[in-house]
Order: structure tokens, then sequence, then C-alpha cells
């Protein structure tokens, strides 16, 4: 079993000693639990699997114990007095009160667990407009990158640059026009992955157009594509074709999906990504898309974090800004 722990082939294991039984039936017995560690997060799903099963092991043992134990009891039933009933036990009899006692030690809180989950899981189509979901701000994270990392680039590369430069319209002009046309695009991509999960797999997408936080939640998909066509345009300094632009924004555009919980739940993740995903704006912003399609978050409960987020889209913007025109003015010079 250690070997088959150490390999990653089983993920926990429970060695139960010799002698055992005898200890558990006449006293306390022991055991050796062994948690395997491919992974920090399968390591505490283990622990935690295994803790709840010793647990419910122990309850059920403690009541098996105490009902064998009171059967030996009710046979002296007789021999107690009368007055310590009536002045221990209250209206209890004496065998009543020691059962309740020990339970009590042997389980002093009875908790029942209920799970409530959000309206937006409570069912399979629920849950695949939650992937949907997922899925629409993966694309849209590699996609804004390459649509901005390939605005001068493509011209360039087109041989148009020189007489889009020599003509009347400026580069804010044309900033301005690639950056509506990159909008629109991922705007019909959007639509297009939504009505491909909603009657193409039965995903459920939760959307009320009377309630005004639902169309914040649009406006954050909005400011996510705004962000990425930024930073597609900061990274188009490093790139020098369309080609490498495209792989470049690509692998980056996946790396940020999965790991800043656009994807996956940040608990999921190690702790250094999470952090990552705490300072990623663009996980805020999908944060409170789901904060608002899943959990039916108020306005007041996000009002901080849109806040930050549009700070945050106009800053990495507007440096995407200064990066289109200095990457404009190098391809003019040479």
């Amino acid at each position: 079993m250690l070997e088959d722990l150490r390999r990653g082939r089983i993920d926990g294991g429970i060695i139960i000693p010799e002698g055992f039984g005898e200890k558990l039936i006449f006293g306390q017995a022991g055991l050796e639990v062994y948690v395997g560690a491919r992974s920090p997060q399968t390591a505490q799903t283990t622990e935690y699997i295994l803790k709840g099963f010793i647990q419910e092991l122990n309850k059920g043992i403690s009541l098996r114990k105490i009902n064998e134990t009171l059967k030996y009891m009710r046979l002296a039933e007789k021999y107690i007095p009368e007055n310590v009933s009536a002045s221990i036990a209250g209206n209890l009899s004496w065998i009543e009160f020691v059962r309740e006692w020990m339970l009590g030690l042997a389980s002093p809180i009875n908790a029942s667990f209920h799970e409530v989950k959000p309206k937006a899981l409570l069912e399979r189509p629920s849950i695949l407009g939650w992937y949907t979901f997922g899925a629409l701000g993966m694309s849209i994270l590699y996609s804004g990158l390459t649509a901005g990392s390939v605005m001068a680039v493509e011209e360039k590369e087109r041989g148009t640059l020189r007489r889009l430069l020599a003509s009347p319209a400026t580069s804010t002009d044309m900033l301005v026009g690639k950056t509506l046309a990159s909008l629109i695009v991922l705007a019909l991509m959007s639509a297009f992955m939504i009505i491909l999960g909603v009657f193409g797999c039965g995903a459920k997408i939760i959307w009320n157009p009377l309630r005004v936080e639902d169309w914040i939640a649009g406006f954050m998909i909005i400011l996510v594509a705004v962000m990425m066509i930024g930073l597609g345009m900061l990274l188009s300094l490093a790139a020098k074709t369309v080609r490498s632009a495209t792989n470049l924004s690509v692998v980056i555009g996946l790396m940020l999906a999965f790991m800043t919980g656009v994807w996956f739940p940040k608990w999921w993740l190690p702790k250094w990504t999470q952090i990552l995903a705490d300072s990623f704006p663009g996980a805020w912003a999908i944060d409170v898309a789901r904060s608002i399609l899943v959990y039916e978050a108020e306005l007041a409960e996000v009002a901080g974090r849109v806040l930050e987020v549009l700070v945050a889209a106009i800053a990495i913007y507007l440096l995407g800004v200064l990066a289109y025109k200095k990457t404009l003015r190098r391809y003019a010079e040479s």
C-alpha cells in the first residue's frame, strides 16, 4: 500500500493492526491512516474524506457500545434507589438518564447537514450554463489578446500600414476603428457561444433584463474584452509577426484562463496562483458577473468591485494605446 501511495496509484489507505477488534470492544483501538500527496489539492481532499469516515465510524461504534452497556445496566435497575432518579434524572428514569448522558459523551453535538445550493446550480441545465459562461470568459481572454496584439503588425505584413499612415486618418482613428471592430467580433463570438450552449447543449443562462445587476454582468464582459485588447497591444511590443503575436496571445490567454479562476474555482488552484487570481482584474470582472448571474448578488454587494474593474480596464487600455502608438512609430521609421 505504501509503495502504491508513493507511486500515486492510490490516494490513501488505512492499516488495521492485529487485535483491533478486541481492543475496540474492551477499550480503545488504534488505526494508522496514510494520505498520498500527489498534489496539495488531492492530499487535502483525501484527508478530509478519511477523517469523515473515521468520525462516522467512531460515532457508529460508540452507539453500539452504549446500547450493549445499557443491556447490562437494565438488569441492575431494580437495585437503584428511587430517590436517585428523582434527584438527578428529573422526569427520566435512571437508565434513560444514563443513556442520554452516554450519548452526550459519544457525540456531544448531533448536527444535521443540509446542502443549500444557489438557484443557478440546482439542476443540470443551470450547471451547463455556469460552464458556458466560463468558456465564454476563456474565449474572450485569448481572442481579445490576439485582436490587440495583431493590430499594428497585421497592417505591416499586408503592406497597407504606410498608406494608412499617409492618409488623413490619424493613429487614434485607426485605434478606435480596430478596437470597435474587435469588440463587434467578440460580441458576435459571445452570442454564438451562448446560443450554442443554450440550444445545442441545453444550458440555462439566468438573466433578467429588468434587473440592473444583470446588465452590469454584461458590462463586465465588455470590460474584460477591453482589458484583453489593451494587454494584447502591450504584447505587440514583443511580437514581430502576426504568427508570433497570435501564438503568444493564445498561450498567455489560456494560462490566464486556467490560472486566475476564470475556468476553475480559485480554491482549486495552488496558493501562488490564487494570489495571481486575486490580483488579475479580468478575474475580478468574471467574479462580479458570476456573483450576479449565479448568486443573484445585489448592486450594493458588487458596486465597489465594479468600480475597481472599470478603473483597471481604463488603465490597461490606455497603456495599450501607448504601446500601439509606439509600435506604429517603430514600423513607420523602419
